[in-house]
């Protein structure tokens, strides 16, 4: 497969936003800047990229122009070794923490990929446990916030990954949780969780109280979710969300309120199939994508691509059009296969 530019610019207007493509990186394969199912991205203070490459069980760095720097990982349960790994964040001092959904844990490590720490006291649900965790945050004073998806609940640890308190139980009223996924913060702590198997938002302060939620109810229409997963603020509190069983992005002002939406389904520039985890910097939005059918002992094309001026970085996996796509995850060392649009019992890989 070939390496593809293209661009999404966004342009502040009266009411909303306006969204313009604008390039992509990557395709797939296991050489050094190449994808198979990417999923996590972060960026640093320099707009050095971080792409977590998953079914490759390795992180990749990238210049800010999208030039291959480095890579780190490799499969297993040691210390430096990943399976299934998934969200990505760093630190004010640029130390990266990935989640691990294969080995239910947290690694941490420094701005050149130098194992430092891990975290997660084994699969389980209790405190500092977890069971298929996907999403990671950090606040501005290092504080670390983990989605445990399958506990459904929220847990907060310290910079040094010493467990703090946790939030959210099963269930669809306000505060509880039907398979959270992604994460994301605000300039004063406020916490965003996408509510995968409920189709909303959810907003809660610092401590983990409930403030409020959004999602119009499960549906295509603007402002409605169909197995949110990604979440990313941009620095004026813009909310950007990945719609994933929708194949779009949408767009909310800080108070939740639908501003606009990038995406149809499709395997074009801008068009979308399960879209994953994004992040926002210096106004580009980037995310993961990758394209093709997904059927067992088969894989996708994938890219990495930007879009701006509201910095995004978007991972997906695309199928062709009227062709049923069967995912192949491992969970719990089993191998699962479910359709594009079946049961919401996990999020998409």
């Amino acid at each position: 497969m070939t390496t593809l530019s293209t661009s999404l610019a966004i342009a502040p207007a009266s009411h909303a936003l306006s969204l313009t493509y604008s390039s992509q990186f990557g395709s797939f394969g296991t050489a050094d800047g190449q994808f198979e199912i990417p999923q996590g991205i972060a960026l640093d203070s320099s707009s050095n990229i971080f792409v977590v490459d998953a079914n490759n069980n390795r992180i990749q760095k990238f210049d800010s122009s999208r030039g291959f720097q480095s890579t780190f990982g490799t499969f297993g349960s040691g210390n430096g070794q990943f399976s299934e790994p998934q969200g990505i964040a760093l630190d004010s001092s640029g130390n990266i923490f990935v989640v691990e959904r294969g080995n239910d844990r947290i690694q941490k490590f420094d701005s050149s990929g130098g194992f430092l720490a891990t975290f997660g006291t084994g699969a389980g649900s209790g405190n500092g446990q977890f069971n298929n965790p996907v999403g990671i945050a950090l606040d501005s004073i290092g504080n670390i916030f983990v989605s445990d998806t399958d506990n459904n609940r929220i847990q907060k640890f310290d910079s040094s990954g010493v467990f703090q308190s946790t939030f959210g139980t099963s269930g669809s009223g306000n505060g509880q949780f039907s398979f959270p996924s992604g994460i994301a913060l605000d300039s004063i702590g406020n916490i965003f969780v996408t509510d995968f198997g409920n189709s909303r938002i959810q907003k809660f302060d610092s401590s983990g109280a409930f403030l409020a939620a959004f999602g119009d109810g499960a549906g295509a229409g603007d402002g409605q979710f169909d197995a949110p997963r990604g979440i990313a603020l941009d620095s004026t509190g813009n909310i950007y969300v990945a719609d994933s069983s929708n194949n779009r992005v949408q767009v909310f002002d800080s108070s939740g309120s639908y501003l606009t939406q990038i995406g149809t389904f499709g395997t074009g520039n801008g068009e979308f199939s399960q879209l994953s985890f994004l992040a926002v910097q210096n106004n580009k939005l980037w995310l993961n994508r990758c394209f093709g059918e997904v059927k067992k002992g088969e894989s996708p094309t994938k890219h990495s691509a930007e879009l701006f001026p509201s910095s995004w970085h978007y991972e997906q996996t695309q199928r062709s059009p009227n062709t049923k796509v069967t995912f192949l995850e491992k969970y719990h060392d089993e191998d699962v296969t479910k359709s594009a649009k079946a049961t919401k019992s996990l999020p998409w890989y």
